[in-house]
């Protein structure tokens, strides 16, 4: 994938003393370097089946951060809003769907 904007890289190599390694971003943000210490730990040496499945969930969630702050650094770069999660309650939602349904039959909307 081809970006013109400098994309975070997530490194598993900042060795702790209790054996495991810390992951952090490391990016350039306005040519300067910065690092963003994700608080997430993978064992060093994984010595059974719930250390390798505890690396791998720490892995995948230290990819959905990074993905999270490529789109932050390329909506940024091209000027577009990323969405928001808005608070808005659910029964007035569905009750003006149900206003609003295109479909004649309301019954199939209330269901």
């Amino acid at each position: 994938m081809f970006a013109q904007f400098p994309l975070p890289n997530c490194y598993p190599l900042l060795r702790l003393a209790n054996g495991k390694h810390s992951l952090y971003l490391d990016y350039y943000l306005n040519g300067k370097r910065k690092y963003e210490f994700l608080k997430l730990y993978t064992h060093r040496r994984p010595k059974d089946e719930t250390q390798k499945q505890h690396n791998g969930e720490t892995l995948e969630m230290a990819k959905r951060i990074r993905n999270k702050r490529e789109a932050e650094m390329a909506s940024s770069v091209h000027g577009i809003e990323l969405p928001r999660h808005i608070n808005t309650d659910l029964l007035p939602y569905y009750e003006k769907f149900v206003e609003e349904y295109p479909k004649k039959d309301k019954r199939l909307a209330s269901t």
